[in-house]
């Protein structure tokens, strides 16, 4: 691919510093909407060969990735000008970009005649997200196709899908959501695979945020976050079944029961007698032990003779049943559920001995597994105690955790935000135990592929254990959570920049927020998670018992870490801890100065220059010079607003400072410090300008 085709940064779509790249393309959960979608019709798409203009909305998600449109190249005859598909991202923050120039370079290069991989034809920006250019599928999807007989599948689909998959494994790519809706029927016959919005590289690799696939298509291991060809070995599996039952195979089928029914080799699924070869693939193909199931030869094999292959018989059923409240259970995946949901009663199970007991007869080596948990691995936790067993039990299992189910990392990290405010004790005993990193190394193992992963997951829990359990839980959220942002009032703050901005609308926001954002872990979290960790602890370690400097302490950290650096120093100038002394240097107007002293002071704070071009260290040096001008000019002024009124203090023939305004006089706490009235109208918003002397035309009158 030439150079112009490469991918560029795109500005306000690249992560903040410190922030890293997630593994997959694109994540999904992202909003659309046909309403939206409408907005983009008419619109031209630039792209880095033609430019397109959006004719039609194809298809409008209520969920999902991405929108899809009709498009046209721009300049054509309209009689002409061939019909493409334009994909449109809800969102570019979550990209991969590495991985999407790579996928680029390789689909931007397929050739339709010659493979049955629907390729980009271009791609571009626009509105600060991206888009790509596809043939125009008129045919659609499988899923539209309904049921499809044996010979269809047997002499045209699945061998086309196998090479498929075999020429995305060998350019390096894991597809990671194969199904129906993704696969395209071509208008000579032909099935050709699209849609590779969360691809990822062909490695052994842990992901733990998005992307994890659709649920149902979606392989048993990718629970722990495992991903490998064989992956999308379980995904054909699961799409054959559905398209030979013309519906989706789990249509109606609870969640938790998926797992047994696949373990069990139980899909709800009449096969033909005639059509019996197709179960022994199916069966093959969803296997639960990724190791045992079938891949690209055993399916080749099939193609060429199905009796030439034999599904793995593996046993999971026990020679007796388990009785555990009112059930029976004889295989590890339903008991492990059972005893899942039914946690304290489980950990009562393990803990009295009566699982050893009952394993000691039908799996003696989960028997030992139990006695070591209970004397000596966790002998003083249950609940990591009850977590370890289950997962020797069925390591299959999803993150269940005091009863509560959780489907992956990225969900008990989005179950840290639905409730912000309130940390959740369960989760915070879970990162405390260290139970999340310690099933991550059993399912990945020490590989390079996830030591950075656990390395970061370990730091969190051991942050948890030291104490500082509110840091710990709101940075895993942030780690693996999908979608990024800090709630500060109304406003989702996803920088530092944001931050600050949703804080300084007025100083009135400021100061409320002051307080609440000084002892919040989640902030902190929040600006650690986005590399500035070394400034947030040198904040923490700074405070003290002083408001005053606990404020000019966070005004520093924003100054350090927001990128418009003017900003900052303005407002800290006008509305900042100093900025009393700044608005009486702007208003000197509202005073009078009788006699040299006077007029002295008058002259010093004048001359004392303070702009937004100065760094924060040159400001406070300018402030403390002008703090002792204004307590010499309190000194001599005749701070008592009745005598004033009265005319008593009034005119020239008075030496020292006078004033006739309201707003001149010091009768404002701010901060414990006296201030004029007119700077608490100013930082409350009611006078943004400096006020007039309107005392003057009402003595003058009378």
């Amino acid at each position: 691919m030439t150079d112009k085709n490469k991918t560029e940064s795109m500005p306000g779509i690249q992560p903040k510093m410190g922030q890293r790249m997630e593994t997959s393309v694109m994540g999904d959960g992202a909003k659309g909407s046909a309403a939206a979608s409408e907005l983009l019709i008419g619109r031209v798409l630039k792209g880095r060969q033609r430019n397109y203009r959006i004719t039609d909305v194809l298809d409008a998600s209520t969920g999902g990735e991405s929108d899809l449109y009709l498009c046209k190249e721009e300049g054509r005859e309209e009689k002409d000008a061939p019909v493409f598909t334009a994909k449109v991202y809800h969102s570019a923050r979550r990209i991969n970009f590495e991985i999407r120039e790579k996928l680029l370079n390789f689909l931007t290069n397929i050739d339709m005649n010659k493979s049955n991989i629907l390729p980009i034809l271009d791609y571009g920006e626009i509105d600060s997200t991206i888009f790509d250019i596809m043939p125009y599928m008129k045919r659609g999807d499988l899923s539209r196709h309904g049921k499809f007989s044996f010979k269809e599948l047997f002499n045209k689909i699945i061998p086309q899908l196998n090479e498929t998959l075999r020429e995305i494994h060998r350019a390096g790519f894991i597809h990671r959501d194969i199904k129906p809706r993704n696969l395209y029927m071509t208008d000579d016959g032909r099935v050709v695979v699209g849609d590779f919005g969360i691809a990822s590289e062909n490695v052994s690799e842990i992901n733990m945020t998005h992307g994890r696939g659709t649920d149902g298509y979606r392989a048993p291991e990718l629970n722990d976050h495992v991903v490998t060809q064989k992956s999308d070995y379980f995904s054909l599996g699961i799409t054959i079944a559905s398209l030979y039952k013309g519906e989706e195979i789990f249509d109606g089928i609870d969640d938790y029961l998926i797992g047994s029914r696949i373990i069990g080799k139980n899909l709800p699924l009449d096969i033909d007698e005639a059509d019996s070869d197709l179960g022994k693939l199916i069966y093959g193909l969803i296997e639960y032990n990724p190791s045992l199931r079938f891949g690209y030869e055993e399916v080749r094999r099939w193609c060429s003779n199905p009796k030439d292959v034999t599904v793995p018989q593996t046993k999971y059923t026990y020679s007796m049943a388990y009785r555990f409240e009112q059930g029976s259970y004889s295989d590890p995946v339903t008991l492990s559920e059972a005893l899942a949901v039914k946690w304290d009663w489980a950990c009562k199970h393990l803990y009295k001995g009566k699982l050893e007991k009952y394993f000691d007869e039908v799996d003696q080596e989960l028997a030992l597994r139990a006695n070591e948990i209970v004397e000596r691995e966790c002998k003083n936790d249950r609940d990591l105690g009850l977590f370890k067993f289950l997962y020797y039990l069925n390591s299959g299992i999803s993150f269940y955790w005091r009863g509560k189910k959780y489907k992956s990392i990225a969900d008990i990290a989005r179950r840290i935000f639905e409730n912000p405010d309130v940390i959740d004790p369960d989760i915070l005993a879970m990162l405390k135990s260290g139970a999340i990193s310690w099933r991550i190394e059993r399912a990945g193992g020490e590989t390079p592929g996830t030591k950075e992963t656990l390395d970061r997951i370990r730091s969190i829990e051991t942050m948890a254990k030291k104490g500082r359990e509110g840091m710990a839980y709101y940075l895993f959220g942030y780690e693996y959570t999908d979608d990024k942002y800090f709630p500060i009032g109304k406003s989702r703050a996803r920088n530092v920049d944001e931050v600050f901005d949703a804080i300084t609308g007025s100083a009135a926001d400021f100061y409320a927020h002051c307080d609440k954002l000084l002892s919040s872990d989640h902030f902190y979290a929040f600006i650690t998670f986005l590399g500035y960790g070394d400034a947030a602890r040198e904040l923490i370690n700074s405070l003290g018992d002083d408001k005053v400097d606990n404020y000019n302490l966070l005004m520093t950290l924003f100054y350090e870490i927001v990128s418009d650096k003017k900003a900052v120093a303005d407002f800290y100038i006008k509305y900042g801890t100093k900025g009393h002394l700044y608005w009486i240097k702007q208003n000197l107007g509202l005073y009078r100065f009788s006699g040299s002293e006077a007029v002295i002071i008058k002259s010093n704070i004048e001359n004392i220059k303070i702009n937004n071009t100065m760094s924060l260290t040159e400001i406070n040096s300018m402030f403390e010079i002008l703090q002792k001008h204004v307590i010499g000019f309190q000194k001599i002024f005749h701070d008592n607003i009745f005598l004033s009124y009265m005319g008593i203090y009034g005119g020239f023939e008075t030496k020292g400072i006078t004033s006739n305004n309201s707003d001149a006089f010091f009768v404002y706490d701010f901060l414990g410090r006296k201030a004029p009235g007119g700077f608490k109208r100013y930082i409350e918003g009611i006078a943004e300008t400096p006020p007039v002397d309107d005392t003057d035309a009402a003595l003058s009158e009378a």
